[in-house]
């Protein structure tokens, strides 16, 4: 447990040595200790600091992710709500606050709750508009967020708007965040038109840096219609190693979402290349199709 005096207010130092300290328990495995030490750090800074400063939103942040890691999702979301109250005019506040809405609705929607995430996330992109315009990063952060929600409720129309604007957005700044923006958008394109050849939307920049994120990274949100996009991208890939891992990856989908010829199409394709390249990938691959 730690121990804070009531003499001066902590500083932001002061906090992120704290905060360190309960990131390196929950590290360890050791989340009760974790979160009674940021229990005590955020009623230190209660005392000391006051309620409804940034460090004591920080502070309630750290114990919704103590309590994230204990499996307690109810206290997360009270921790993660008192956050997003952050009150304040000044820009730092307003940046902290919506950093604090955009979390709280990233949680919400990961735990199932999207007509709450959805409203969140709402809230916090007309905030960001108004701070930062649509050609700013800071929008970019909001319309993916909101856009994810909006994908997982079946509103693909907007998630699509959304996920265009996001990567219009990080064309100024950021551009690594263009990865998941047009996945986001092409997975609500697909999605609402799933024999759509979506792909030709994009220019040759874009459709590159959407084969190479499809073709590498895990899935993004798990539907069908990463599966169908998978499917497009694989058809732009020339390396046989990145094909077999798109193939891979199609393969796992498919069995998780019950698509057995998709599964059983992609399995034949893998053991072909494996065949090529690595024979005992192409052995697990056998005993796959099996």
């Amino acid at each position: 447990m730690f121990g804070f005096g009531k003499k001066k207010p902590l500083t932001p130092a002061d906090f992120s040595d704290a905060a360190n300290e309960v990131e390196s328990r929950i590290a360890q495995g050791d989340y009760v200790s974790a979160a009674q030490a940021a229990a005590a750090l955020r009623k230190s800074i209660e005392a000391n600091n006051g309620p409804n400063t940034p460090l004591w939103a920080d502070a309630h942040f750290l114990e919704a992710r103590t309590a994230l890691a204990l499996g307690d999702y109810p206290s997360a979301l009270e921790h993660m709500r008192a956050a997003s109250e952050l009150e304040g005019d000044d820009e730092d506040i307003v940046k902290a606050r919506l950093t604090n809405i955009m979390n709280l609705g990233d949680i919400l929607s990961e735990l199932g709750e999207l007509d709450e995430a959805e409203e969140v996330q709402r809230r916090a992109l007309e905030e960001r508009r108004a701070l930062y315009g649509e050609d700013h990063p800071g929008f970019g952060y909001g319309a993916e967020s909101l856009g994810t929600v909006l994908l997982r409720k079946g509103q693909f129309a907007e998630a699509a708007e959304l996920g265009q604007a996001a990567v219009q957005a990080f064309r100024g700044g950021e551009e690594h965040k263009l990865h998941s923006c047009l996945i986001l958008w092409m997975l609500a394109e697909k999605s609402r038109a799933p024999s759509a050849p979506v792909l030709s939307m994009l220019d040759d920049t874009d459709r590159a840096t959407l084969i190479e994120a499809m073709a590498t990274a895990p899935g993004y949100l798990f539907n069908d219609a990463t599966i169908d996009l998978r499917w497009d991208v694989l058809e732009h890939i020339d390396d046989d190693e990145a094909r077999m891992g798109c193939l891979a990856t199609i393969a796992n989908h498919s069995q998780a979402l019950n698509r057995p010829e998709d599964r059983l199409r992609a399995l034949e394709a893998y053991v072909e290349l494996a065949r090529k390249i690595s024979q005992d990938d192409a052995a697990y691959a056998l005993q796959g199709l099996a």
